[in-house]
């Protein structure tokens, strides 16, 4: 009875082995199958990646030549906002340095953006260049913008916010190229909203900052050149004193 028993138990237990062998192996298959799975997706996140940028950089391609008229009443013709843009402006503008102009939205408004697409870039940057002279001119509530994406909109009003702080406190700031160049240095959008709390009016303003980061770093590299002269000067004065007692050395080394 116990032999028969004893039998049962190790049949059970031969089969449990069995059954538990094969889930060691269904895990480590689904593991496998899990691994080469995050693997492709690894690599389908790479290739979407690059993809977007792709288009990213078509459609700033495409957009490298135009720029967006804000304010201007919605039934002037193309050559009433042309003779508004040279006569605000003191510039020279044409109808042949246009490539396209349209509307932007619903005509619902007195005043709706208007997309200009110029045949050249040089023409688009005099433009830009120009633009101050709305505020000179007192021309309110018309403002002339670069072609963005969403993207790099979602940029340039969060550097705004920035621009106008530095601007309460004093400081030179422009934006340009998804920077805020605050007198002869450049901050990207990612870098302030690292530090929101910069404070222009109070304290250290961010050129301060880095300048004091690179005083630090010259005295630093500074630092580091001494330890080195100190260094060569110690080795050169052991070489010295090895070669005017060579016997001693060979005793030494006896």
């Amino acid at each position: 009875m116990t032999d028969v028993l004893l039998t049962n138990i190790l049949e059970q237990l031969t089969s449990l082995n069995s059954k538990v062998e094969k889930n060691q192996n269904t895990l480590e298959e689904l593991k496998q199958e899990f691994s080469t799975t995050n693997v492709k997706l690894d690599q389908l996140e790479k290739e979407n990646s690059a993809l977007k940028e792709n288009i990213k950089q078509l459609e700033n391609r495409n957009r490298k030549n135009n720029l967006i008229i804000f304010g201007t009443p919605k039934n002037n013709s193309i050559q009433d906002n042309i003779n508004f843009i040279k006569a605000s402006l003191d510039i020279n503008l044409e109808l042949k340095d246009i490539n396209n102009s349209y509307p932007l939205g619903k005509n619902e408004k007195e005043s709706i953006p208007i997309k200009f697409e110029f045949v050249s870039q040089l023409k688009k940057i005099e433009i830009l260049k120009n633009a101050y002279k709305l505020r000179q001119k007192n021309i309110k509530n018309i403002y002339i913008t670069e072609d963005l994406s969403k993207e790099d909109q979602e940029i340039h009003r969060g550097l705004r916010l920035f621009l106008n702080k530095a601007k309460s406190a004093g400081k030179k700031a422009v934006m340009r190229h998804n920077k805020l160049i605050i007198g002869d240095k450049s901050y990207t959008h990612d870098y302030l909203l690292e530090n929101p709390n910069i404070n222009f009016e109070e304290g250290a303003s961010v050129n301060e900052i880095i300048s004091t980061q690179e005083e630090k770093l010259s005295l630093q590299l500074e630092e580091n050149l001494k330890r080195k002269v100190n260094f060569e000067e110690n080795s050169d004065d052991t070489t010295k004193k090895t070669r005017r007692n060579p016997q001693r050395k060979q005793s030494t080394a006896n």
